[in-house]
């Protein structure tokens, strides 16, 4: 529904859902430029995500989650590709050196499933219900992006206020 409002859980944006069209121009578009990207347009592809955590915590146990981060980001927001596809993260895992049959296999079975749903599950319990997201040993948790300098202080204060 073109509410202004993000879609029910389960459901797709449209491309061209004002929700989207906001959360772009407003946070996605400044932050690119902040970093020194001219951002492209709002990417076509509307994605399901849950298959490329899991291709991130099959980088993350061989030593490229780093890396395997990097390359979606890449692929959704600068090539428009569908992370949600298992050959699309195959192609960017096999990219990246890590071993195309293994990464295959685990995104089948379903192997990383449970993890991820874990790392959702904490995420939840902790407050994080939006990207970026992080926390600190007190408790507090951050959403959204921040300027750089913010961000330091607020890692810095660790609760003291500062």
């Amino acid at each position: 529904p073109a509410s202004g409002r993000a879609p029910p859980p389960g459901t797709l944006p449209a491309v061209d859902e004002p929700y989207m069209v906001d959360g772009w121009t407003r946070i996605v578009e400044p932050l690119a430029r902040s970093l020194g990207i001219e951002p492209g347009p709002l990417p076509r592809v509307r994605t399901r995500t849950r298959k490329a955590h899991e291709a991130a915590a099959f980088a993350r146990a061989h030593g490229a989650g780093d890396a395997m981060a990097a390359a979606l980001y890449a692929a959704y927001f600068g090539e428009d590709r569908d992370i949600g596809r298992i050959d699309v993260l195959v192609a960017i895992g096999r990219g990246l050196g890590l071993d195309r049959s293994a990464l295959k296999v685990a995104l089948d079975i379903d192997q990383y499933t449970d993890a991820v749903a874990a790392e959702q599950r904490e995420a939840l319990r902790r407050g994080l219900r939006g990207v970026p997201a992080g926390g600190r040993a007190d408790g507090e948790a951050l959403v959204g992006w921040r300027p750089y300098e913010e961000l330091r202080r607020w890692l810095r204060s660790d609760g003291e206020g500062e």
